[in-house]
């Protein structure tokens, strides 16, 4: 995606040895977030797993010539998917689509238009709220020359949210997101509900001291991961925090016990994936704790059926590009980052923000995009959305061997 107003990585950062292995959050209920430290366990790396060695594998195009920034969410066993469409990675042409996977078929429903307007329209937030409702949070980017060029210092862009209570095939009119301060911020990820209703969604951008806490946060950190709320079904945004200074796109996940997990994209030099947790439902947050290296991004998570927690990200470190992920079997308290999991074919070029989920079948779907051998950054000729499923109980049965248990 395009950071509100600053450069994404291109995956040329150097790579940085990763001594620490097993990343461990000991004692959080008692300890991190009242001023402890975080340990950590060294170790060596083994060789990934690779999925595409379940039997169980499907691998599909789902869409060419578009499929970027996905975001995959699902009402029983049908998956929902909201896309870009119209523009490569930047241009103005961009619009968002929304198509659900038709019962019991590999078909998917005719495509359908969510947004289309005169700017570029791009970087989804999407979730489902009460009576089915599907809300979308989305970032209109207006900062473009009269010949269609991206032109950032332009300053020209709306974050907006727009709903749908007919699962998708009409939508309302798109309002703005109606936070001072918060105006050109840029949605990210899978919306959240909490017990009570309140929705939650991720936006990042600039500072602002409209936010509480903000006058004791630096303002020269680049980007700034908030958190929205709603307590209206989609309708109005109010009530923000901050998640983290120096980030941007973040994966949101509320585990079992309450607590909220953050995994977020660091907007400065490194673009590596951080993580922190929330006890008072991300009004605080913990300090972060690192998960990835350089140009490995963006997040997110997956709560699979047995308490463990898969986290895809996209990892553009080297010369091919993979999606990967790695797993915390102890409610995010730790992630072995030793047992890394292949979950894609590699490529070059641009692509990744793996999007997944688990459904009550069983399958563990996610959606990715590959913009393939495109001449720049406009070019969405050649780019394609997959799609990948497989059993969980492979994926269970495979790490489990694999650790030797």
């Amino acid at each position: 995606m395009t950071p509100t107003q600053s450069t994404p990585s291109n995956g040329s950062h150097e790579r940085i040895n990763l001594n620490i292995r097993k990343i461990v959050l000991a004692g959080i209920l008692g300890g991190i977030l009242a001023g402890g430290s975080p340990m950590a366990l060294a170790a060596e790396p083994e060789a990934p797993l690779d999925v595409f060695a379940f039997p169980s594998i499907q691998h599909m195009v789902l869409i060419e010539g578009g499929g970027y920034f996905p975001i995959l969410n699902n009402m029983g066993n049908d998956l929902y998917a909201v896309f870009r469409t119209g523009g490569g990675h930047l241009g103005r042409g961009g619009a968002l689509v929304i198509t659900h996977s038709l019962p019991d078929t590999a078909r998917w429903s005719p495509r359908i238009t969510v947004v289309d307007g005169p700017e570029d329209d791009r970087n989804p937030a999407v979730g489902f709220g009460k009576n089915n409702r599907i809300i979308v949070g989305y970032h209109e980017q207006g900062s473009y020359t009269p010949e269609g060029k991206y032109q950032p210092s332009l300053n020209k862009a709306l974050c907006k949210v727009t709903l749908s209570d007919d699962l998708g095939n009409t939508w309302s009119t798109p309002q703005p997101l109606g936070i001072a301060g918060l105006e050109t911020c840029s949605p990210y990820g899978r919306i959240i509900s909490l017990p009570d209703g309140t929705l939650l969604m991720n936006v990042y951008g600039p500072y602002t001291d409209t936010v509480p806490g903000m006058e004791a946060v630096d303002k020269n950190q680049g980007d700034y991961a908030y958190l929205v709320r709603s307590t209206d079904n989609g309708q109005t945004w109010k009530d923000p925090s901050l998640i983290l200074a120096a980030h941007n796109e973040t994966a949101l996940l509320r585990l079992s016990d309450g607590r909220l997990l953050a995994v977020s994209r660091g907007s400065t030099n490194q673009q590596r994936l951080d993580y922190t947790l929330s006890l008072d439902e991300g009004r605080t947050w913990s300090e972060p704790l690192r998960l990835t290296g350089p140009s490995q991004h963006p997040a997110d998570l997956i709560p699979l059926s047995n308490g463990w927690i898969l986290m895809l990200f996209g990892d553009r470190s080297g010369s091919e590009h993979t999606i990967k992920g790695i797993i915390s079997r102890d409610h995010a308290l730790s992630w072995d980052v030793d047992h890394t999991l292949i979950l894609s074919r590699p490529v070059k070029g641009d692509f990744g923000y793996p999007s997944g989920v688990l459904l009550p079948n069983g399958n563990l779907a996610y959606m990715y995009y590959w913009a393939g051998p495109a001449k720049d950054a406009y070019d969405y000729s050649h780019a394609r959305g997959y799609v990948i499923q497989f059993k969980e109980s492979d994926l269970i049965a495979a790490y489990e061997e694999w650790l030797g248990e």
